[in-house]
């Protein structure tokens, strides 16, 4: 039987191989403590106990009235219902709106508004990435960005908005687990890309020994670890035991784990 690794060396993300990887299977149990605390986060040097603690913290917004995890999470279902329509251009507004949540609107608004028939291109990726084989060689790196990414998590709840701060987050923690096992080397099904933050926030989870890419300088490696990010949080909403903001509900645990990611690569442990 192929291993995960042999696929990825034909060009394939196999869903399949990845979530039956003994690699990826074993990073999950390891990480599964510190999400519901039974290990402490501060033990890896963030400002959290567990990811609840993460997620309650989460601020979004300029000014005094920032919106917590409740308030994106509604915003969200609000921008997904949206994107349902048959109406083009509501669903130029749609993008262009989460854009402005975002911040990310300058460098993509004329690449929604030149698209005649933006409906269609979004189905067409969805149904691309919902496949549970990914030729790699089919990603568009121009169809991944900071802003696209949270486009795609608004038209399909199991897609996660994969920034810099996300990546910078899993990153750090694929490195702890590494360096917890005595291991040397980045396998395949843990290399994800992490992003460069503004200002001098320390973002780069590598270390002497492993040494993770930056997404802005390389858009391939953004779009698998966005997919594999994807897969990876699914697997690990599934586990009812794990007591996320006290909800049994599915789509909103995977927005819980991606939000504690995101406050946790806020700013990396030094």
């Amino acid at each position: 039987m192929e291993s995960f690794q042999e696929k990825y060396n034909k060009g394939i993300l196999s869903k399949l191989f990845f979530m039956n990887s003994t690699i990826t299977l074993d990073f999950i149990s390891w990480l599964v403590p510190f999400i519901s605390g039974e290990n402490k986060l501060v033990d890896l040097g963030f400002d959290f106990n567990n990811f609840n603690d993460a997620i309650l913290s989460y601020k979004w917004g300029k000014g005094k009235l920032k919106e917590k995890f409740e308030d994106t999470y509604i915003k969200f279902g609000t921008f997904r219902t949206n994107l349902r329509s048959s109406n083009e251009p509501e669903i130029i507004n749609t993008c262009l709106e989460i854009l402005r949540w975002g911040g990310v609107l300058a460098h993509n608004e004329e690449k929604i508004k030149r698209r005649i028939y933006l409906k269609e291109f979004l189905s067409n990726i969805n149904n691309f990435l919902s496949q549970e084989e990914i030729i790699i060689d089919d990603l568009n790196p121009n169809h991944i960005n900071s802003g696209y990414t949270k486009i795609y998590s608004a038209l399909n709840e199991n897609f996660i908005i994969y920034d810099g701060r996300v990546g910078a987050a899993l990153c750090y923690l694929i490195r702890k687990y590494l360096e917890s096992r005595k291991e040397y080397v980045v396998p395949a099904e843990l290399i994800f890309g992490w992003g460069i933050g503004q200002g001098k926030k320390q973002r780069d989870p590598s270390s002497n020994v492993f040494k993770f890419k930056e997404i802005t300088a390389n858009r391939d490696i953004h779009f698998i670890s966005n997919i594999k990010a994807n897969w990876l949080l699914e697997s690990i909403a599934k586990n009812q035991a794990l007591n996320l903001l006290n909800t049994k509900e599915y789509s909103k645990r995977i927005f819980a784990l991606q939000t504690a990611l995101f406050v946790l690569g806020e700013k990396l442990p030094t």
